[in-house]
């Protein structure tokens, strides 16, 4: 089950992330935002920076970025659904079942093609040095498969290039941490 754009665009207005981010991270503020340690790697000077103007985050140090659904579902180990219960709560939101727009393909959906787009980047002939990595790393196709293993390009927007020609927009992509502003 997944929700409308326009719930998860309704929830992403009603949060402020440094509010949401602040409940786990003691954040200073700076220019652009605000600044402080990431919660996603051990650091002693902070390289994780929160954006209000783009409602993102972004660490220097381990290149995590998202949202405030991805922050959810990363610092939570949850999926969308459970972290969008969550937001729609905090947000005093409630959701409905059937919440989603007629020929929009779900966030679950979208994911699911990401995952499905590195998946075959690793079995690709691009992906022969990352198999090999693997190898060394003892993993088989097996633990690849279970732990659904990929690989990115050294192409910074060729998931977006993917999900584009597939008819997912820049929205979705946006709303699931898939992408960030000026990336697309």
């Amino acid at each position: 089950m997944s929700a409308s754009n326009s719930v998860v665009d309704q929830i992403i207005d009603a949060i402020d992330i440094a509010d949401l981010i602040s409940d786990r991270v003691k954040l200073k503020r700076s220019s652009r935002g605000y600044v402080g340690l990431c919660p996603f790697h051990d650091e002693r000077t902070p390289s994780f920076h929160v954006y209000i103007d783009t409602q993102s985050y972004y660490c220097f140090g381990c290149h995590e970025a998202g949202n405030i659904f991805t922050f959810l579902m990363k610092t939570e180990g949850i999926g969308f659904r459970e972290a969008l219960e969550i937001l729609a709560s905090r947000a005093g939101i409630t959701l409905q079942e059937h919440e989603r727009n007629s020929g929009e393909k779900s966030y679950h959906e979208i994911l699911d093609m990401a995952m499905k787009f590195y998946a075959e980047n690793l079995s690709g002939v691009n992906g022969s040095a990352a198999r090999a990595y693997l190898e060394r790393r003892k993993l088989d196709a097996i633990d690849i498969e279970r732990f659904s293993l990929g690989y990115s390009l050294n192409s910074w927007d060729s998931l977006v290039k993917y999900l584009q020609k597939s008819g997912v927009s820049d929205k979705q992509m946006l709303a699931l941490g898939l992408a960030l502003h000026g990336n697309h």
